[in-house]
């Protein structure tokens, strides 16, 4: 493994983040961050973004105790796997009958 996240920039998380509960406040309508820049697929936001966005900071503060880094990156490529299946499967882009995530993140606290 690498000594960072190998994220590949597809902007999927990004365009899923209506999916996590607590993130209501970065949401577009459409489910999308209202930070990413769609013609990029970049983030606007990107070195204040929030914790959460953020795998490798947010292993260093939360999991670093209870899951390698290793283990913690597998299950983050494989949900990155997921949401570019689940986007390729449903390209109307509604997200009403999505599943949600609560990750136990408010975004207060960041």
């Amino acid at each position: 493994m690498t000594d960072s996240f190998p994220c590949k920039r597809c902007g999927a998380c990004c365009r899923n983040i209506g999916r996590i509960i607590g993130t209501e406040s970065m949401v577009l309508p459409n489910g999308i961050c209202k930070f990413l820049d769609q013609t990029s697929n970049l983030c606007t936001q990107y070195n204040t973004r929030p914790i959460f966005c953020n795998v490798d900071e947010f292993y260093d503060k939360y999991l670093f105790n209870s899951i390698t880094r290793k283990e913690y990156y597998l299950a983050n490529l494989k949900t990155c796997e997921k949401l570019r299946k689940l986007e390729n499967e449903n390209s109307d882009g509604a997200i009403s009958d999505r599943p949600t995530y609560d990750f136990g993140y408010d975004g207060a606290s960041e």
